[in-house]
């Protein structure tokens, strides 16, 4: 089985709203503090700007933790949200472009002023004693450079550089002052039963007396089992959504202590259809207030006959020059909206060439198979993950 394992951090219950609201009320940005309206990180000066700013809040509060906002406006602090975010894209980033990197968290935090597909982003950049520095040179980042945050901008380590003795206590402030209350964990409960259309029935789940969880999903089924799909899970202390579905079947377990979702993907051609895990994350609850998520990927490729394949690749070129060209058979109409996933599976079964095929398959695919295409590269990207770090650890 090829496996690869990420866990979060021990997080405490401190109601991540009333944090962020908490800092937006009292401060503008400052020494231990950014806000930004979006978040993006397509292009390398993309990259390197955000690395930055985690490099000079990194170094400006090496005794508190120091934060960056995003879906705020500029202007009034107002609340306008940002597209919801993937922790794991930002820690691989900081890990393999810093020196000393701190440990970082971004969370998707829920505000009833924002649409239901948008979020608030709150990147915690957890204390470092050591200074922190670029690994390598990125965009118009030098090697080696290093940053603190002057006022509201971050610029590179001087003679004036000095730490602001206020900002542990600043920070330790706002914290004590963001802890849960029955009240906003009601609030927070009714809130989202509000949001979820009832045909998800949302249902919500207290652990160890502790952890308030919410969640809803559609439910389908594959052959004779019920699955879900576009499940949204939230955690009620924090009003932090903790998973957002990306695949059409799911499965869930529950415990005492722990919610796991697997995720599962439909791959095959013709008749050979099956549902394939992909990956599992597990939010599992501690008895000391804390909680940890860890994600596995448990992808096992298809494995089909040598012959099989070889001719499913043959069939799925031939059609592809034909369905550019304009002239697609109509009876061939079911077999153009797998052409990603052929192409996918021709690969995971030794046809190395078919990897360039499925990538510029983005390029003539639209509507329903334009999509799958986008989940082919998903988890095709996984599965090299997940062997990338395996040759990695061996």
């Amino acid at each position: 089985m090829l496996l690869y394992t990420i866990v979060g951090n021990n997080f405490r219950m401190i109601n991540k709203r009333l944090l962020i609201k908490n800092i937006l009320a009292h401060y503008d940005e400052g020494t231990f503090f950014d806000k930004k309206r979006g978040i993006s990180l397509k292009t390398d000066s993309e990259k390197a700007k955000l690395l930055k700013h985690i490099c000079a809040l990194s170094n400006s509060n090496p005794e508190n933790d120091s934060y960056i906002i995003f879906g705020i406006s500029d202007n009034d602090n107002s609340i306008v949200g940002a597209i919801n975010f993937d922790d794991s894209m930002i820690q691989n980033l900081v890990k393999s472009s810093l020196i000393n990197p701190p440990i970082v968290s971004y969370e998707n935090i829920q505000f009833p002023e924002t649409k239901y597909y948008k979020t608030v982003g709150l990147l915690t950049i957890f204390e470092e004693k050591e200074r922190t520095s670029f690994s390598k040179n990125i965009w118009k980042i030098k090697r080696d450079n290093s940053y603190y945050r002057y006022g509201s901008t971050s610029i590179l380590i001087d003679d004036q550089f000095h730490i602001n003795e206020n900002n542990k206590q600043t920070v330790n402030s706002i914290k004590k002052y963001s802890i849960n209350n029955l009240k906003g964990l009601i609030d927070g409960v009714q809130e989202f039963n509000s949001f979820s259309h009832p045909e998800y029935l949302p249902e919500n789940i207290v652990f160890l007396d502790q952890f308030v969880l919410c969640w809803s999903a559609w439910r389908d089924k594959y052959g004779s089992k019920e699955y879900y799909s576009e499940i949204d899970v939230q955690l009620i202390n924090e009003n932090k959504k903790i998973f957002i579905s990306a695949v059409q079947y799911a499965d869930i377990e529950i415990t005492e202590k722990q919610f796991k979702i697997i995720e599962l993907v439909p791959l095959g051609y013709d008749e050979n259809y099956n549902l394939y895990p992909l990956q599992e994350t597990s939010i599992n609850f501690q008895e000391n207030g804390t909680y940890t998520i860890a994600k596995q990927i448990i992808f096992e490729p298809p494995s089909f006959d040598k012959n099989e394949i070889e001719e499913l690749y043959m069939r799925t070129k031939s059609l592809t020059k034909k369905f550019k060209q304009g002239i697609f058979p109509k009876q061939e109409n079911n077999f153009q909206e797998g052409i990603a996933q052929y192409y996918l599976i021709c690969y995971l079964n030794g046809i190395k060439e078919s990897r360039k095929d499925l990538i510029e398959s983005r390029e003539y695919l639209d509507g329903s198979a334009a999509e799958w295409q986008i989940e082919c590269l998903r988890i095709l990207n996984k599965h090299e993950e997940t062997i990338a770090n395996n040759e990695y650890k061996t």
